[in-house]
């Protein structure tokens, strides 16, 4: 009887040992069903939110196949749907050149762990239509950190890409107006002038001073129209005329400049000098009217002083540093950033003859020559223009 009793209780202990574990399992099987569902609600909402973006969002496994498709880059595939589109790689969707160079890119980044960022590229979408991408492109890790694929986002930029064309033929044309416009200019212009003073030289000293003072006025008025008219001319030349890159001797460049300089450097009584000039590579042209320039402004913006006028060279990785230095009367702070903007004058044209149009050049040439310019200065004391070159031409 005694045995019978031990037996009930250890079958009880049983039960009730099963009782628990099978409780223990509902638990875990509540707990799993629960994350299933919080898990099937991430990816409800995840797959809403890149289905609502105009973004081009994709995933793809190591072969570059597709494994996720958002609706805006099924729509751009043809209108296929997720079934239609996992599984299937570029080869199967795009022309074979265009899906060549996807390819080759992502296995770069699959294999490299590097990702492309904003890399702006022209496009054939499976309807044939041109098309420009602004494409991401990043390497998708599992939980150890292992490389299973990338994802992918592309922008569609075709209309940013056509306005920017647009805009670009627009300028040229303009810039090509203006060039022409200052061109036919310089004739009458010159016309005016030498007509001018002939009249001038003609006039009887014992006539009226008036018609001489009016008579020097307008030909003050006539000069500075034909230097705004030449100046405009080089402008807008700069930016439409093709480039030649050459090997350009800095010495015998400069000698050049300062013989197209005499007069002003005589009349100033301004002494200039330098630093051995490397040689340069670029258009010389341009190089030529940079330097005319950039001495000019310091000749013509000069204190009481006689100007003294430095120009120093270093190199600097792989690019030219060079600075123009002088004595003159320097600019304010706060207009440092205005004084390479195209008609930008500090001061009167009585007081400082000028264009406003000098600075901009030099701006422009030295940004086609793929280098910088900026200033320092202090008033009263001077300024430094320093501007760079790369040592081997862009591109």
């Amino acid at each position: 009887m005694a045995h019978h009793s031990a037996d009930e209780a250890a079958l009880r202990a049983e039960v009730a040992t099963l009782r628990q574990r099978v409780a223990e399992l509902e638990a875990v099987q509540q707990q799993l069903e629960l994350a299933q569902e919080a898990l099937a609600r991430e990816r409800h909402q995840l797959r809403t939110l890149i289905d609502h973006l105009p973004d081009y969002i994709f995933i793809k496994d190591r072969e570059s196949r597709f494994v996720v498709n958002n609706r805006a880059h099924l729509q751009v595939l043809g209108g296929r749907s997720q079934e239609e589109v996992a599984g299937k790689t570029d080869f199967d969707i795009f022309p074979r050149e265009l899906a060549e160079r996807y390819y080759a890119d992502e296995q770069a980044i699959i294999q490299s762990g590097q990702p492309l960022i904003n890399r702006e590229e022209q496009t054939i979408t499976p309807s044939g239509e041109q098309q420009w991408l602004l494409t991401t492109k990043v390497p998708l890790r599992n939980e150890r950190g292992e490389i299973i694929g990338l994802v992918g986002i592309s922008r569609d930029i075709t209309e940013r890409k056509k306005a920017e064309e647009a805009l670009a033929r627009s300028n040229a044309e303009l810039e090509q107006f203006a060039y022409m416009v200052s061109y036919e200019m310089q004739k009458p212009l010159r016309a005016i002038v030498d007509e001018l003073r002939h009249l001038e030289a003609r006039l009887d000293p014992q006539h009226d001073l008036l018609i001489e003072e009016v008579l020097a006025r307008v030909t003050e008025a006539a000069q500075t129209a034909h230097q705004l008219s030449n100046d405009l001319m080089i402008y807008t030349r700069e930016g439409t005329w093709g480039m030649l890159f050459q090997p350009v001797e800095g010495e015998e460049l400069l000698r050049h400049v300062l013989d197209q300089l005499q007069e002003p450097i005589a009349e100033s009584g301004a002494v200039i000098t330098h630093a051995p000039l490397p040689t340069i590579t670029g258009d010389i042209s341009q190089l030529l009217v940079l330097f005319e320039n950039l001495i000019a402004n310091a000749i013509q913006y000069r204190g009481e002083d006689a100007p003294r006028i430095h120009i120093g060279v270093q190199r600097q990785g792989d690019e030219w540093l060079f600075s123009v230095t002088d004595n003159g009367i320097g600019v304010a702070a706060e207009h440092l950033d205005r004084i390479f903007a195209i008609f930008q004058r500090l001061h009167d044209r009585e007081t400082y003859p000028g264009t406003g149009v000098g600075l901009a050049i030099c701006r422009k040439v030295v940004e086609r020559h793929g280098g910088r310019i900026w200033a320092t200065s202090t008033p009263g004391r001077g300024s430094t223009f320093y501007f760079t070159l790369p040592v081997q031409p862009p591109g």
